[in-house]
């Protein structure tokens, strides 16, 4: 993926193949980087940041001349593997990589930062039985070809 953040809190399980994740906080170096969409982070009230943005940030090749205020950046690196669950706080700044051939499976769940866990609304949830994918609201889709698009709608768009 593009180094990118969501406005929503993510875990991301990995069933199947190997991700390399790496983060960094926007909220230290937001004004030195090139936003993609002209800069929606916003540093003093995240839970207002406009959709996503990515920066324009390969941390693989960062001219650390051109860029030297990330030579004191915190870079944090996971390797994530069959099982793992990575738990991605909003507006942390992430880039995801596949490490291995062929088909890598995962699953997200994506919430929004204000979303309060309400047990008693939870109590009429029918957990006896399977309960089928199509009852999932999808934010968004991957063909599976080329860059995986970033920018889809605002959930608050959809409620």
């Amino acid at each position: 993926s593009q180094f990118h953040y969501d406005k929503e809190w993510n875990v991301n399980c990995l069933l199947s193949g190997r991700k390399r994740w790496i983060f960094l906080d926007p909220f230290q170096f937001e004004d030195h980087f090139q936003w993609a969409r002209g800069k929606q982070f916003v540093r003093n009230d995240p839970l207002n940041n406009h959709w996503t943005d990515w920066v324009y940030l390969d941390p693989d090749h960062t001219d650390l001349i051109v860029q030297n205020k990330l030579r004191n950046a915190d870079f944090w690196e996971i390797i994530q593997e069959p099982g793992d669950c990575v738990f991605v706080p909003y507006a942390m700044l992430h880039q995801v990589e596949k490490l291995d051939e062929g088909t890598q499976v995962a699953a997200s769940w994506m919430f929004l930062p204000e979303t309060i866990y309400d047990e008693e609304a939870c109590q009429e949830a029918p957990l006896d039985e399977d309960l089928p994918l199509a009852a999932m609201d999808t934010l968004f889709m991957y063909t599976g070809k080329g860059l995986i698009p970033q920018g889809y709608n605002d959930p608050l768009n959809f409620v």
